[in-house]
């Protein structure tokens, strides 16, 4: 019957052990492939900050400027860069060929962003800055108002500061986006470039517009950056741009890189005319770029597109951007981290086993009770031996013979007495 019952609960013990082995065994997957779950909400716009929002004219170089640099040609339509002067820079030519902020765009919410300068400055409300791209130079404008403090914003754009090259047609892209700077244009099929509005000359836009915000958390398996002016796609064409730079051996005024190394012969300009392409193999594994945390989306509806006959005429177009009541938050949140994975394996424990933090304490206590009992009752047997040899070793050397000699006598004689004595 002891054998049977034996057999029964180590056959127990061992179903139980099997089946915590491939619990604990789902539970780690579980832990390492690290679920998330997106919570949608909800929040009023006033409480948002205003959208930055950057200016790019069609206009890459103005004429007037090609024209005493002697670097037109086919009777102004093109830029003839076998003309370029011995003399000048690249970033030169761009310092000085650029559209000027303050003609281009005369006023701005009733005055409170107009530009303060050619190339941009502090406002009432703001800042405007100014950044080199292959199409031109576009402006941004970074507000550090809320929605609440406007319900609209309207924007009046004077194409005839553009200088367009002869029988091109004058237009200007609006990017509307957050902290991130936008990639205005992309050349490369693996970067994509932000969505912008197209604005012709003559034209009256009224845009309604929408913010959407996407928190992502930083994960193992997908690593993000929580900078707030960071985005991927910057960072992939920066690196591709800093690529072409070094394949050149200068940088151009929309690369990255010090400022004297910028390119000055005729045959550095033209390369970067047409600069070497990058593979994606190549930003793969070298650019190290991943993901941001924090993406802010800004979308537009139209709500009124029309042209007006003096518009037209004085060669002028503005746009009003509206803001909508709310703004869509999307949060990431992980779903099983590391104490829902101790949580679950040990009320698995505990239901197979009967195990708990304090059980094991108490066993623990046990068994340093268990090793204190038998380590105090060895140094006890060794002192009383000690104790015993030191005693025969103190007695009388009589004594000691009168012992040896009742032991001899046989076993009548007392020899315990002996030895006392």
């Amino acid at each position: 019957m002891a054998t049977l019952r034996t057999l029964l609960y180590a056959c127990l013990v061992l179903l139980s052990a099997v089946l915590l082995a491939r619990q604990c065994y789902e539970l780690v997957l579980l832990y390492a492939s690290e679920p998330t779950a997106s919570i949608s909400s909800r929040t009023p716009a006033d409480r948002w900050p205003l959208p930055d929002f950057t200016v790019c004219p069609s206009t890459r170089l103005r004429g007037d400027v090609l024209r005493a640099w002697g670097m037109l040609a086919d009777h102004g339509r093109w830029e003839d860069w076998y003309s370029f002067p011995a003399n000048a820079t690249l970033d030169q030519l761009w310092q000085e060929a650029a559209v000027d902020l303050d003609k281009l765009v005369p006023e701005c919410f009733h005055g409170f962003c107009t530009p303060p300068g050619s190339r941009g400055g502090a406002t009432e409300t703001g800042s405007w800055t100014s950044s080199a791209q292959k199409r031109g130079t576009c402006y941004t404008y970074r507000s550090n108002l809320t929605m609440n403090d406007g319900v609209f914003m309207t924007l009046l754009i004077i194409h005839n500061a553009q200088h367009v090259l002869a029988g091109s047609e004058p237009f200007v892209d609006l990017f509307l986006h957050g902290e991130q700077d936008p990639v205005v244009e992309a050349e490369e099929r693996f970067i994509v470039a932000h969505p912008s509005i197209r604005l012709r000359s003559g034209e009256r836009l009224e845009l309604l517009v929408r913010g959407h915000m996407e928190e992502a958390s930083s994960l193992r398996r997908r690593p993000c950056v929580a900078d707030r002016g960071y985005s991927r796609a910057h960072c992939r064409q920066r690196c591709v741009r800093r690529r072409q730079a070094k394949l050149i051996g200068c940088r151009a005024p929309w690369m990255p890189g010090p400022q004297e190394e910028t390119c000055r012969s005729l045959r550095q300009v033209l390369a970067t005319v047409v600069p070497p392409e990058v593979t994606f193999p190549y930003v793969r594994h070298t650019c190290h770029c991943p993901l941001e945390c924090r993406r802010e989306t800004w979308t537009t509806e139209e709500l009124r597109r029309d042209t007006l006959e003096a518009a037209v005429q004085n060669n002028w177009s503005y746009v009003t951007l509206k803001w909508a009541e709310v703004v869509h938050v999307t949060t990431e949140q992980l779903t099983y981290g590391s104490s829902s994975l101790i949580s679950d394996i040990g009320g698995t424990v505990g239901m197979l086993f009967g195990f708990s933090v304090l059980s094991l304490v108490q066993m623990l206590e046990a068994w340093l009770k268990k090793l204190m009992r038998k380590g105090t009752a060895g140094k006890r047997a060794t002192v009383k031996q000690m104790s015993v040899w030191s005693t025969r070793k103190a007695v009388a050397p009589e004594a000691e013979s009168e012992v040896k000699g009742a032991w001899s006598k046989g076993p009548g004689v007392n020899v315990e007495d002996a030895f006392n004595k």
